[in-house]
């Protein structure tokens, strides 16, 4: 029997990557995006799976539900749920407008939470839940304030999830990548040109693709993985915060950020 999938922010990037990576194993995929999924479904049918698609917003209750009950009608069930949906914000603290924090956090965390909520009627045992969290949620970076929080929200969330729903079998896992090659940078949501920049450098120096960063996950969430850290950089950093001790390792931060120009000093009100 064919696997069901649900991935939310399918349309492209790392959502394509996964809907296609189990494209290639006949898998059934529902494209769930704001934007128009008719290219990734074509994509999707021409690897080797079965796909329809349904506009939603994971900020809308009424969008969501209506997307659950597509869902029950095609298939009665749900085996793999791809809460991936997400978006990226920058900018140092004083320059991110509260709108901004409502913006991230709504997609970014709420919808995490929402997307989970009205499909886990859906899931049964052997199903698995994967959120995309990020390597930001576990390593906190200057200027990213909103992202990181959300990030970090996703982490403990879903870390909760997959201690409540264990005893149902369902297994939950969250992934945490570093940056790769995406069109991250072209959606960004900033005021801050020099954030921007940076960005785009890490995205371009990054040895890693969507593709690859996709196969991973799957292959790790198959494997019983509950905490995927896709990148051995990023791994080393959370040992290293253990080593150290969170006193030395943000002293250790603050050099290493000084010397990349990612820090910037404003002058202090009077």
């Amino acid at each position: 029997m064919s696997k069901r999938i649900v991935i939310t922010g399918a349309a492209s990037g790392l959502g394509l990557a996964l809907a296609l990576n189990y494209a290639k194993q006949g898998c059934k995929i529902a494209v769930a995006d704001r934007q128009d999924g008719a290219d990734a479904v074509r994509q999707i049918e021409a690897a080797g799976g079965e796909a329809f698609f349904q506009q939603c917003d994971v900020t809308d209750d009424t969008s969501m539900n209506a997307l659950a009950t597509a869902v029950e009608q095609r298939w009665g069930g749900v085996d793999v749920l791809v809460a991936n949906a997400g978006v990226a914000t920058g900018g140092a603290i004083e320059d991110e407008s509260m709108e901004d924090w409502n913006w991230v956090t709504q997609i970014n965390v709420l919808g995490v939470v929402r997307t989970c909520k009205v499909f886990l009627p859906l899931l049964r045992q052997g199903s698995q839940i994967l959120c995309t969290a990020s390597a930001a949620g576990l390593v906190g970076m200057p200027r990213m304030g909103s992202y990181c929080a959300g990030k970090s929200a996703v982490v403990s969330f879903a870390e909760s999830m997959a201690i409540e729903l264990a005893p149902r079998g369902i297994h939950v896992s969250w992934a945490c990548p570093e940056f790769f090659k995406t069109n991250l940078d072209k959606s960004i949501r900033s005021n801050d040109p020099e954030m921007k920049e940076f960005v785009t450098k890490l995205l371009n120096k990054s040895g890693f693709s969507a593709e690859e960063i996709a196969a991973t996950l799957i292959t790790s969430m198959d494997r019983g993985e509950h905490q995927i850290v896709t990148h051995k950089s990023t791994r080393q950093v959370v040992m290293l915060q253990r080593i150290l001790g969170k006193q030395r390792y943000i002293k250790m931060m603050i050099k290493k950020m000084a010397k990349f120009g990612v820090l910037k000093s404003k002058k202090q009100a009077a």
